[in-house]
């Protein structure tokens, strides 16, 4: 916003000097000051569109990074379910071999009792 009034500011106090007051002297025809003032114009507008547009990129950035580490604590989750899910069944497959003695020997107690935190998983 800055950008802007100061270059209006700037603007009007050249056009206020070359056509009141002559305080500026120069050999250029008010054409040649009026492109120039276009010019500036122009160059003031472009700033400010390209401001814009890196405000804009960046809010879109923002967004894409928050919704790819959503999906990447999903994937964590699912991956850490799809573990468990194996050790129960490696543990399952295994009570249908062992006969009833020889159970608790060969069951995973680590996967039996490890904890998962069910409310992650939407």
């Amino acid at each position: 916003m800055g950008i802007i009034i100061s270059g209006i500011a700037i603007a009007f106090i050249i056009n206020t000097l070359l056509a009141y007051g002559n305080v500026i002297k120069t050999n250029l025809s008010n054409d040649s000051w009026l492109n120039f003032g276009g010019s500036y114009s122009s160059g003031i507008f472009a700033v400010v569109v390209g401001y814009l547009a890196i405000i804009y990129s960046n809010r879109n950035s923002e967004k894409a990074i928050l919704q790819q580490e959503k999906l990447l604590i999903r994937q964590q989750n699912i991956k850490k379910l799809d573990d468990y899910n194996n050790c129960l069944k490696n543990n399952l497959a295994l009570l249908n071999i062992v006969d009833v003695m020889g159970i608790t020997v060969g069951l995973d107690h680590q996967c039996i009792f490890r904890r998962i935190p069910v409310q992650h998983f939407r």
